[in-house]
C-alpha cells in the first residue's frame, strides 16, 4: 500500500529555533478523498510544504531580538 510508505508528518523549520509539524499525509489523504490521484496530491503537498518553509524564513528574517531593538533605542 502506498499510503504506508508515506511520511506521517514533517517539520517545517523557521530560523532554527521554531519547528512546525506539517501533517502531510493528512493532507496527501485529504486530497485523495477530494478525488485527486495520489501522484498529484503527494507534488501538491510538498509544494505547500516548500512554500510554508519559504515564507516561515522570509518572516524569520523580518524579527528583530530584544537585544537588537534595544541597540536601536539606545
Amino acid at each position: 500500500m502506498a499510503a504506508c510508505k508515506r511520511a506521517i508528518s514533517q517539520l517545517a523549520k523557521s530560523n532554527g529555533k521554531r519547528a512546525f509539524l506539517v501533517d502531510t499525509l493528512a493532507l496527501v489523504r485529504s486530497l485523495e478523498a477530494q478525488g485527486v490521484p495520489s501522484k498529484q496530491a503527494e507534488a501538491i503537498t510538498a509544494a505547500i510544504t516548500e512554500v510554508l518553509n519559504d515564507s516561515l524564513e522570509n518572516v524569520a528574517h523580518s524579527f528583530v531580538s530584544k537585544a537588537e531593538m534595544q541597540k536601536v533605542s539606545v
